[in-house]
């Protein structure tokens, strides 16, 4: 059987199902009219400080922990898809979701799916704490407002580096 599908229509039916591509896509439109960018303080005047992420709107000043110096400056397109694109990955799947919208439910369906699929053994690598962490576990505040994977009864194990 062969599918009659575009280049273009097949990307975006995978920005459309993949979470990380979709914030990816979402923050690159709001910020790739405004390069060069020497600053963080140069996106917060490009965008008048405030940009929509995961279907919420943002203001900047609450994301400047989470978007590390070395970010900027940032020239080119494909520079700045780059390093969202690493940000982004380092952020826990849920950080600010709000369930209360209609796209953020559905990214929570999403979740909740993905993981009855997989299976609660499945182990993921928590960027922000060095430790593999098994799904289920409840969050808690953590550190700087980030939100940290809380211990369950199975669930870390201390990395050995």
């Amino acid at each position: 059987m062969e599918t009659d599908i575009s280049r273009e229509e097949l990307l975006w039916m995978i920005v459309q199902e993949v979470d990380d591509a979709r914030d990816l896509f979402e923050l690159v439109q709001q910020i790739l009219p405004h390069l060069p960018l020497n600053s963080f303080d140069e996106l917060v005047r490009a965008t008048e400080g405030s940009m929509r992420f995961r279907g919420t709107q943002f203001h900047l000043s609450t994301l400047e922990d989470f978007i590390p110096g070395v970010t900027f400056p940032v020239v080119e397109p494909s520079g700045l898809i780059e390093r969202l694109g690493i940000i982004v990955g380092a952020l826990p799947k849920d950080f600010g979701v709000d369930p209360e919208t209609d796209e953020g439910a559905s990214r929570i369906r999403r979740m909740v799916m993905r993981r009855r699929v997989f299976g609660s053994d499945l182990m993921v690598r928590n960027a922000t704490a060095s430790t593999a962490v098994v799904f289920g576990s409840e969050r808690v505040s953590h550190g700087a407002g980030m939100p940290q994977v809380a211990p369950s009864e199975t669930a870390i194990h201390e990395d050995s580096q």
